[in-house]
């Protein structure tokens, strides 16, 4: 089970309203994946509050905030339907100022990431790979999905938002300011590395895929390979006509069939790729949510044969 599963699988018994089935599901698995265990931690004390669990809920708010140094946001812990149980606590109403100072430093130190992979054996120059995490991600959970590529022969670099949210989670909401922050990332990587600049293939997941995409329409960075996995995709409407940009760009695409927030704005990048003949293969995964799919690293092949081919045929 990965994390992201792990939460997915924890939210659908929430909107089941199976409060209690959620509670004890997440808290038997979380131990076995990994993530950001501030999630985890506010998933646990937010579903236990739920369901009527009001002393386990604000121990283990107490555990996270106090023991563990988490914060969560201020506003989302005074707006939460599902902590209003635990408001007539006055230690709920103190975990919440420790965590209003917290992010007000947080938010206010926060700098674009970057970590950088390199591949075990030496070359003159590297392959390279981008991928971005999610929203409410880092670089920390993307590395986890794209660390096989490094065993392929590619420099990884893993870009990591300045949009904090709340401990180890961040955003990609503002596109401009992540298409400049990637821009940024771009120029460290070449300036420090020997890179293969005609060899770059950039990807994310969810949010990371609508960065990817908006740089590779917008960016003068030669683009070999483009990764979109659940991809959202909120304006594709808007960018539907600047798809002819991605001429020399193999763009692979994968998404669950059971993804309801990006599957269908998914199918009309995929039906715009093939009506402006752009070379693209668009996996629809059978069984799956808004997640990798639980075998990505069987994908990666496919994905390096794929961008390193003249030409290919698209297929769904």
């Amino acid at each position: 089970m990965t994390y992201t599963q792990l939460l997915n699988e924890t939210i659908t018994l929430y909107c089941e309203e199976k409060y209690l089935e959620a509670y004890s599901f997440l808290t038997e698995n979380y131990k076995e994946v990994q993530g950001n265990m501030a999630q985890i931690y506010n998933f646990r004390y937010a579903i236990a509050s739920k369901a009527g669990l009001y002393e386990e809920a604000i121990k283990l708010m107490k555990e996270a905030i106090l023991e563990k140094g988490h914060w969560y946001s201020y506003s989302y812990l005074q707006g939460d339907e599902d902590l209003d149980a635990l408001r007539s606590h006055e230690l709920f109403h103190q975990l919440c100022d420790i965590c209003k100072k917290r992010e007000e430093l947080a938010v206010k130190q926060s700098l674009p990431q970057l970590k950088l992979v390199e591949p075990s054996h030496q070359q003159k120059a590297y392959p390279l790979v981008i991928g971005l995490h999610g929203n409410e991600e880092n670089m920390a959970i993307a590395e986890y999905y794209w660390k096989n590529f490094k065993e392929k022969g590619y420099l990884l670099a893993l870009p990591q938002s300045s949009e904090i949210k709340f401990d180890g989670g961040y955003y990609w909401n503002d596109i401009e300011k992540g298409y400049k922050e990637l821009g940024s990332h771009y120029t460290t990587i070449v300036e420090n590395f020997k890179v293969q600049q005609e060899n770059v293939i950039l990807g994310g997941f969810s949010s990371g895929a609508r960065v990817s995409l908006y740089f590779a329409l917008h960016s003068k960075v030669k683009i070999k390979g483009l990764i979109l996995i659940a991809p959202w995709l909120p304006e594709i409407e808007q960018w539907l006509p600047l798809l002819g940009r991605l001429k020399e760009t193999k763009v692979y695409i994968v998404c669950g069939e059971d993804d309801v927030d990006c599957l269908s704005e998914t199918e009309a990048l995929v039906k715009a790729l093939e009506q402006t003949q752009i070379d693209y293969i668009y996996e629809k995964v059978a069984h799956l949510g808004h997640d990798f799919p639980i075998d990505f690293n069987t994908y990666i092949e496919k994905i390096l044969t794929f961008t390193r081919e003249s030409t290919c045929s698209p297929h769904i």
